[in-house]
């Protein structure tokens, strides 16, 4: 019993030896994990203390910056290659900054502030450092769809420019954006750029609204998002308005087209005309618009062409009359305009030729229908045709009143054509083919029965004359003439 005791005894004073070594090595381990814990936290404590003074230092950066900076994550989708839709870029930097910047934009559209200040100062003449003539709008999509980098000076309004800069920056797109007249042009270091902008801006037709003030066609400026911002006398006098400053405030435009046409001339950046149809003081009159893009949006005047359109009318129901008296013609006319170009040709002709009217609905040059006539053996036979085309084609050189005698054109075929030609009032040559086969072959047979009636006659003894039915003496036989002692 005792050597049982003794074995108990000792397998229990095993298993507390383990428990107590297991428990030392259970507190050695855990203390060795919350010393690395705590390690640990302590690093990402120090990280996080870096980046918040990192981030305290930027937040400095940008606000002592006298501007902002604009940043995409994703790049604007560019619409027919122009930005419509900014994207709603981040901003950085001071309060006072973005107030100020978005004066440039009051009279724009947007959806968020970056995007409101960027229409609205998108549309200004802006310089670049070549001295190349530019828009914002125009170089950020370059940026977008090239990369391309760009630094500009935008003139404002009232004188006052900005600076703006575009970098890509891996795969974002930051635009630095300042007013370069707030702190200072010795400052902004672009003073030769912006003094060459203003000398630019003094030959901008923008510049000499004003003189149109008296003018008797109306004239107007609006702003790159459409609305009217200047209008002259004869302006309110078109649309109904007290004075100009009445159809400002109540923004009375000339046409509904009129901002449409002004966004195409902004983003074509060139003048654009349309004549349209506008009731002026109760009255329809065809005006000819013209708009043309100007520092911060468009401008444009207004050309009264009623009677010039009327006239235009009139003519084309002249011509059309013409035409269908020319297609009721028993001859073959062809009318070639001052270039020598086919821009008429009546049934006749086609019938007297047997063209393919296709091809000469593409509007064949006078010497192409040569040479495509000569083809088909349907002109004269010329021992020099080079020099005779030359000379048929010289008489449009030749001065108005000088006048073409007709000639006759033996055809190959067996033909004979009268060709006349007539100077056109409008320009060009009118040619007229005449058909004479038959009536010179009825001539020749004619004058072949007179000769064997007049020999017939001669052989006779008797005296003989005949008299036509005016009286007049038709033929007469030798005997005649003998008896009567005639010469």
């Amino acid at each position: 019993m005792s050597a049982g005791a003794d074995s108990i005894q000792i397998a229990t004073l095993v298993v507390t030896a383990g428990a107590v070594m297991f428990a030392v090595a259970a507190s050695v381990w855990a203390m060795r994990v919350t010393t690395g814990a705590r390690a640990a936290q302590a690093i990402w404590k120090r990280r996080v203390s870096d980046l918040e003074d990192k981030l305290t230092r930027a937040d400095s950066t940008f606000g002592a910056f006298p501007g902002l900076v604009l940043v995409w994550d994703q790049p604007p989708d560019l619409a027919g290659g122009a930005v419509e839709d900014w994207a709603k870029p981040r901003i950085f930097g001071s309060p006072s900054a973005l107030a100020s910047l978005l004066k440039f934009a009051e009279a724009a559209d947007g959806p968020d502030p970056g995007s409101l200040l960027l229409e609205g100062v998108a549309d200004y003449e802006a310089r670049a450092p070549g001295g190349d003539d530019t828009t914002l709008r125009r170089r950020f999509a370059a940026l977008v769809t090239e990369g391309q980098p760009f630094s500009l000076t935008i003139l404002g309004p009232e004188g006052r420019f900005l600076e703006a800069d575009g970098r890509a920056a891996g795969l974002q797109l930051v635009l630095f954006l300042s007013d370069a007249t707030i702190r200072g042009l010795e400052e902004s270091g672009a003073r030769g750029r912006l003094e060459e902008t203003r000398r630019v801006v003094e030959a901008d037709p923008a510049a000499f609204l004003d003189t149109l003030e008296r003018a008797p066609f109306p004239a107007w400026r609006m702003n790159a998002s459409g609305r009217l911002e200047w209008a002259n006398s004869a302006y309110a006098v078109a649309v109904d308005a007290k004075d100009a400053g009445d159809a400002v405030s109540r923004q009375i435009v000339l046409d509904p087209g009129l901002k449409g046409q002004a966004g195409e001339a902004v983003k074509a950046g060139e003048a654009i005309a349309k004549t349209r149809p506008v009731v002026v003081g109760g009255k329809r009159r065809a005006l000819d618009i013209v708009t043309f893009p100007v520092s911060g949006g468009a401008a444009g005047f207004a050309l009264d062409v009623t009677e010039a359109e009327e006239s235009k009318a009139a003519l084309k129901r002249f011509r059309r009359a013409h035409d269908d008296t020319l297609n009721h013609m028993a001859e073959a006319v062809a009318v070639f305009d001052r270039g020598q170009r086919l821009v008429f040709r009546n049934t006749a002709f086609e019938t007297l030729y047997k063209l393919d009217p296709k091809w000469l609905d593409e509007r064949p040059m006078h010497g192409e229908l040569m040479d495509r006539l000569r083809e088909k053996r349907l002109l004269p036979e010329q021992a020099d045709y080079a020099s005779w085309k030359k000379a048929e084609l010289a008489r449009y050189e030749s001065a108005p009143g000088e006048e073409s005698p007709d000639e006759l054109w033996p055809l190959p075929d067996g033909r004979t054509l009268r060709v006349a030609r007539q100077r056109h009032p409008l320009g060009g040559l009118m040619l007229i083919f005449e058909d004479k086969t038959d009536e010179l072959a009825l001539r020749a047979r004619y004058n072949t029965l007179i000769n064997v009636q007049r020999a017939t006659l001669d052989k006779l003894h008797e005296a003989v004359a005949v008299f036509g039915s005016d009286g007049r003496l038709r033929l007469h036989n030798t005997a005649f003439k003998t008896l009567w002692k005639l010469p």
